[in-house]
C-alpha cells in the first residue's frame, strides 16, 4: 500500500497568499477614537465568538489595545490622524503544524462578513532571529 505524500513544507508556505492593501487605503471609517474603540469592541465580541466556535482554545482573543498606547501611536506614527490606527482589536490562532495553519487560514479567509485586507507571510521572510508566522 502506497503512502500518500504530503506537499513539502517549503511548497506549502510559498502557497500561503499574501494580501496587501496600500497603507493609505487602510483607514478607519471614523476619525473619532471613541467610535473606533466602540467598533473594535463589537468586532472583538462578534468575531471572537466565531473564532472560538471554529478553533476552540486555539483561538486567543486579546483585550483591546491600551488606549494610551493607541493615542501615542496616533501622535508619533500617524501624525494625529486617528483614521490610520489599525491594531485596536487583535486575535491569535495557534496552529501546531503547517498543515493545520493552512487549513485554519483557509477557514478564516472564507468567513462570511469578514474581509482580510492585509496578510503577511513571514514564513517566506522571517525576522533576523528566524521567527515566522502569518499575520
Amino acid at each position: 500500500r502506497e503512502r500518500k505524500r504530503e506537499p513539502s513544507v517549503d511548497k506549502m508556505v510559498k502557497d500561503i497568499p499574501v494580501i496587501k492593501t496600500g497603507k493609505d487605503n487602510l483607514r478607519q471609517d471614523s476619525g473619532s477614537l471613541d467610535i473606533i474603540y466602540t467598533d473594535a469592541q463589537f468586532v472583538t465580541d462578534e468575531l471572537g465568538k466565531v473564532l472560538f466556535e471554529k478553533f476552540g482554545n486555539r483561538a486567543l482573543i486579546a483585550e483591546l489595545k491600551d488606549r494610551i498606547k493607541a493615542e501615542k501611536k496616533i501622535e508619533d506614527k500617524y501624525l494625529g490622524d486617528e483614521t490610520k490606527v489599525r491594531d485596536i482589536s487583535r486575535f491569535t490562532i495557534i496552529a501546531k503544524s503547517i498543515t493545520q495553519l493552512i487549513q485554519d487560514l483557509t477557514e478564516i479567509l472564507s468567513l462570511k462578513n469578514c474581509k482580510v485586507v492585509n496578510l503577511k507571510n513571514k514564513f517566506i521572510t522571517p525576522n533576523a532571529l528566524g521567527y515566522r508566522d502569518v499575520n
